[in-house]
């Protein structure tokens, strides 16, 4: 993967259809983890928090303008002729000396499925200091996912 990409998880895809995500409600919360766990879409249960076999805030990085648990991005789930479409508001954290300084990946989890599940991440593409200076992202302008009949 290359900085920027979003990949959902593995077991995300397979979520989607049990009704673990309510695209539609649910508040989706940013949050960022280390280098030391190597997040790819294969990774075992990414969930925040303990209850499935991986719990990403035991790599979570946090402080300053990057809250503990996330930022909530402010999603939306719009379906028009067939087509379905994830958005969320852009993510912009303002520099502060007590930022994270070591953040690597962002998952992106519900704060409302029972386990606090994981979707996907955004790959940073090398580890990033935020306290040196701002850190923003800016979804497609098609919005960050769609589904469509095939």
């Amino acid at each position: 993967m290359a900085a920027g990409d979003v990949v959902f998880f593995d077991d995300a895809i397979g979520w989607l259809g049990t009704e673990v995500f309510q695209l539609n409600t649910d508040a989706l919360k940013a949050m960022f983890v280390v280098d030391e766990l190597s997040v790819t879409a294969g990774l075992s249960g990414p969930a925040y928090g303990e209850g499935l076999t991986t719990d990403l805030s035991d790599s979570e990085t946090d402080g300053g303008n990057a809250p503990t648990g996330g930022t909530d991005i402010t999603n939306t789930w719009s379906a028009t002729s067939g087509v379905g479409t994830l958005d969320a508001s852009d993510i912009d954290i303002e520099q502060d000396g007590s930022n994270p300084t070591d953040a690597r990946w962002m998952p992106v989890y519900s704060e409302e499925a029972s386990n606090n599940e994981a979707l996907f991440y955004l790959d940073l593409g090398g580890v990033i200091d935020m306290s040196a200076a701002d850190f923003g992202v800016t979804w497609h302008g098609s919005g960050i996912a769609t589904l469509q009949q095939a």
